[in-house]
């Protein structure tokens, strides 16, 4: 296995004008993304920025979501602050809400739609009060037990409150802490089951109406939506390599996403993940290490609408998918690490167990079970190495899909540490004699 190179102090330590992840995230992240990243901009400075090679970017036809204007106001009575998430009018009666619309629902033209409101705790209350909610807007107020779990009610909400004969849903931000912002998402309709418009509201709007209906209140909602699917566009992976001295075949791959939601500006999701990876390459490049085989960085596309960007470039790939030595993902926020979640047979595992051991100066040792990645997952489903970063998540659901996912979330310290992660892993792999074995 490899040990710690003693590098010169000379280049040890960047150029004080080195760009660093946190400076390129805070200049890009100013406004939403939701589905053109600014690919081809990347691509032509690449050489200046990293030094890297072979800097390009792949085209990809992608959704053009829009999700403009979304109205909803509560009859009677509901605070003035009350809020929904996209746009409000001040002037709308019983106080404004915003709502926000998610990926693919139906828009909502027109007049919009008045009706009164159910509200329910879980799918099993809705269909045990299933005639109740014939005719109504149901209002989700599921308490949050964990992403994975508590999703299912803004993927199927819209589903399950059509099946009872519901003209509207509104859900219960996927959020474990809030501050009165509606986080948005994706969510599906089914074939055969009528498609009614859908939108998350705040954690606290929806406790508010909960506790409204507890006490026997009738409530009348005003529902109004703009959100719209227009045709696909072409949007971009982009990437960039620092080839490898001896295997240039054979390839570590590590990645996130460019693209965010028309909410917040995507610097924890997924700007941080993105542009570790990304300095990654500038770390290897600034300290003039060149590794045996290719370290490749992909900064996908396309990753919230379903990862259509990660799916066209593993087609395009997958016929040298021998040559994948380990696909990386970060795309859980660049938060405290802890180590590395890894999916591979025991052998594999016990290498990476001990790369992560040069990592104990800073007190990043762990190996979990399990990579994930939507990105990675392709890869890894057909037998190669995955790993994704693990760092502390108890904040990360506060500002998941919202207006709070800005620059103000990320530490910059706490990503340098990422970043060094990140760094040594692919560094130590792409660099070893022999590919992880499988």
């Amino acid at each position: 296995m490899h040990r710690a190179v003693a590098v010169p102090r000379s280049q040890r330590h960047r150029q004080a004008t080195a760009l660093s992840a946190v400076d390129v995230v805070s200049i890009l992240t100013v406004v939403p993304n939701i589905r053109r990243p600014r690919a081809e901009g990347w691509q032509r400075g690449w050489p200046r920025l990293t030094g890297a090679q072979n800097g390009r970017s792949s085209p990809r036809a992608a959704p053009a979501e829009r999700h403009r204007r979304t109205h909803a106001a509560a009859r009677p009575p509901t605070p003035p602050r009350s809020r929904f998430l996209s746009s409000s009018s001040p002037s709308s009666p019983a106080g404004p809400a915003e709502a926000g619309a998610l990926l693919a629902p139906l828009g909502l033209l027109g007049e919009g739609i008045t009706a009164e409101v159910i509200v329910v705790a879980s799918f099993d209350e809705l269909h045990r009060r299933a005639q109740e909610a014939k005719g109504k807007i149901v209002v989700y107020n599921q308490p949050f037990i964990s992403y994975g779990e508590t999703v299912r009610y803004r993927s199927l909400g819209a589903v399950e409150a059509a099946k009872v004969g519901a003209v509207a849903s509104l859900i219960r931000s996927i959020a474990s802490f809030s501050i009165d912002s509606p986080h948005t998402g994706w969510q599906n309709y089914q074939s055969g089951i009528p498609q009614i418009p859908t939108a998350c509201i705040s954690v606290e709007d929806a406790e508010m109406m909960s506790r409204m209906s507890l006490r026997g209140t009738k409530i009348v909602v005003y529902l109004k939506m703009g959100a719209r699917t227009y045709p696909d566009s072409t949007s971009f992976n982009t990437v960039a390599e620092i080839v490898g001295s001896k295997y240039p075949e054979q390839i570590v791959l590590v990645s996130g996403h460019l693209d965010s939601w028309d909410v917040g500006q995507g610097a924890m999701d997924d700007g941080g993940g993105a542009f570790v990876s990304w300095e990654a390459l500038s770390l290897v490049k600034d300290l003039g290490l060149r590794p045996k085989r290719t370290l490749r960085l992909v900064l996908w596309t396309g990753e919230e609408q379903g990862g259509i960007g990660a799916e066209q470039y593993y087609q395009l790939h997958k016929e040298n998918i021998s040559n994948f030595d380990i696909v990386m993902e970060s795309d859980e926020g660049t938060f405290k690490p802890s180590g590395l979640a890894f999916t591979g047979n025991a052998k594999a595992r016990d290498i990476v167990k001990e790369i992560m051991a040069l990592l104990l100066p800073i007190n990043v040792t762990e190996v979990y079970d399990a990579a994930d990645g939507t990105d990675i997952n392709f890869w890894m489903r057909d037998g190669v190495p995955g790993a994704s970063l693990r760092d502390d998540l108890s904040k990360y659901f506060w500002f998941h899909h919202s207006q709070g996912d800005t620059m103000t979330v990320q530490d910059p310290n706490q990503m340098n540490l990422c970043a060094a992660v990140w760094t040594v892993v692919s560094y130590t792999i792409a660099d070893m004699e022999e590919m992880l074995p499988r």
